[in-house]
């Protein structure tokens, strides 16, 4: 486990040596100004086309409620179920279980999610509070016991530890029954012009994708139909050493001794630096093998056909490909692969969801431009990538939408406002990444006085306002200027007191949720 854990950091250390992250253009993007034009080109008509549109469609909340968390665990907590499920009043289920614990008057909201083997999850969460006090039930069991209604009534979970003897009850006893409002037209207005700039049919990866890595550590490296021209293609240009197992000293990998590590890494940044200095020429070699080896060329079009069969290929190849073919078949065999980071400190999902949104960018694909790119600002992939020890080199890159002339207020607040009725595809956004994001925006001003107004707006569900003050708060966090901070905390605060009393009575601003929101 030493030698896993080892590796992966000095592979991942290695990386970030090699570069900071995305490489950038001389106008500070991550996206030539060539790409960015076709671009702009096509957010101007998606932008006519929302205003020739009629009215949104009507919009409603979450399901929202009110209630008490009641948990008690120990030998008389499979009791307590069995009391809970009779329907046992709250007073007297207080009466007869002194050491349950509870807390009263949350907002409590309601919510489905797919989980183990895709069953339909029902999930009952305190908003504002504690995350632990989530319940996860049965969907067709709670979305009948709402149709019948939950106030005065128990959703509860058991977990049982020895024999159904021990074990840890937990419930939301409800005393406001759960209700959906109808968004402000203002709201449906943001959310449909999100789902007009991003494309709700739209994935960014084929159904038919496969998992894999980027470079390393190829789970099925010998299976890679492209990797049979690779190999021919690094020795015939004498690559000074292939990245991957065979770059590797087992026998010092595999070893405890400090020495043999520091002695490995050594090794490592040396070969690191000549196989830099051979990749800056790797076009330079192709063409002159290209040129040289009348075999050269039809074996990397074989093998072009091969990985479009297979759908297996690796950056280096798709490189090739982009260059010798054309971006959109190099964009395709992106697509056709998810790649999955080996930990945390692994950024390989960021760099193939750039490396996706440059190649789409290039070939006018904004349905796969903008879906790729909101992925890296939210860091959405199957593992998170976004390790806290890379947090300051890793960006949101929203300065990237800036320039496009996307209405960005209303991107952002669309997909960051939780609704029940979401059109397939919608996008929603991760609060805390967004938060940052907003941070680095050149328009922070006018995000800050938005945001505020609305967490302010009494015609607004108590959910969303909160999930807003939320998004402040990690824009607040992420801020450099600290006597900013201090003023904007003060701003947040009179804000968040508009909310209900038992609402705001509960909602707090501390590390826990800008983790967790």
């Amino acid at each position: 486990m030493k030698f896993l854990i080892s590796l992966a950091a000095l592979l991942s250390g290695f990386l970030l040596f090699a570069q900071s992250e995305f490489p950038v253009h001389q106008n500070g993007l991550i996206y030539s100004d060539n790409a960015v034009g076709k671009l702009k080109t096509i957010v101007d008509s998606l932008n006519l086309k929302f205003k020739s549109c009629g009215p949104p469609k009507t919009f409603y909340s979450l399901p929202q409620g009110r209630g008490h968390f009641v948990s008690l665990d120990g030998n008389r907590a499979a009791e307590a179920m069995n009391d809970i499920e009779a329907g046992i009043s709250l007073d007297k289920f207080l009466s007869k279980y002194k050491k349950a614990k509870i807390v009263r008057n949350l907002l409590v909201v309601t919510y489905h999610i797919k989980g183990y083997e895709n069953l339909d999850i029902s999930v009952f969460e305190a908003v504002g509070h504690d995350r632990e006090e989530q319940i996860e039930v049965d969907g067709a069991t709670a979305k009948d016991r709402m149709r019948l209604g939950l106030q005065n009534k128990w959703i509860f979970d058991f977990d049982d530890k020895v024999d159904l003897q021990d074990g840890i009850v937990e419930a939301f006893f409800i005393t406001d029954d759960f209700k959906a409002r109808a968004l402000p037209p203002k709201y449906a207005k943001m959310i449909a012009y999100a789902d007009c700039l991003v494309d709700t049919s739209a994935q960014v990866f084929h159904k038919s994708a496969k998992s894999s890595g980027r470079l390393f550590f190829q789970e099925h490296a010998n299976q890679l139909e492209s990797m049979g021209f690779m190999d021919y293609f690094f020795k015939a240009a004498k690559r000074p050493g292939h990245f991957g197992s065979q770059a590797i000293d087992t026998a010092a990998a595999f070893s405890d001794d400090e020495v043999e590590m520091e002695r490995m890494e050594r090794d490592f940044e040396r070969r690191w630096k000549l196989d830099s200095t051979w990749r800056e020429q790797r076009f330079v070699k192709f063409d002159s093998l290209k040129n040289a080896d009348a075999k050269f060329y039809p074996a990397f079009m074989e093998a072009v056909a091969n990985a479009g069969i297979t759908q297996a290929s690796d950056d280096f190849f798709e490189e090739l490909v982009a260059h010798y073919i054309s971006p959109q078949a190099a964009l395709e065999l992106k697509r056709n692969r998810i790649v999955v980071g080996g930990c945390s400190q692994d950024q390989s999902p960021r760099y193939h969801a750039q490396n996706i949104a440059m190649l789409a960018a290039e070939t006018t694909n904004w349905s796969i431009f903008l879906k790729s790119h909101l992925n890296i600002m939210n860091d959405r992939f199957e593992r998170v990538s976004d390790g806290s020890y890379a947090f300051k080199a890793r960006k949101t890159y929203v300065r990237e939408l800036e320039v496009l002339d996307i209405n960005l207020p209303d991107l952002i607040f669309g997909i960051s406002i939780r609704i029940g009725n979401p059109s397939d595809g919608h996008y929603f956004s991760s609060i805390s990444r967004t938060g940052r994001a907003l941070s680095e925006s050149a328009d922070a001003a006018r995000f800050e006085s938005e945001m505020l107004e609305i967490i302010h707006d009494r015609e607004l569900d108590s959910y969303n306002r909160i999930l807003i003050c939320h998004l402040f708060d990690n824009y607040n966090y992420n801020l450099d200027d600290k006597e900013r901070q201090s003023r904007n905390l003060g701003k947040l605060q009179v804000a968040a007191a508009t909310l209900p009393d038992y609402v705001a009575t509960h909602v707090r601003f501390d590390e826990y949720d800008r983790r967790n929101r």
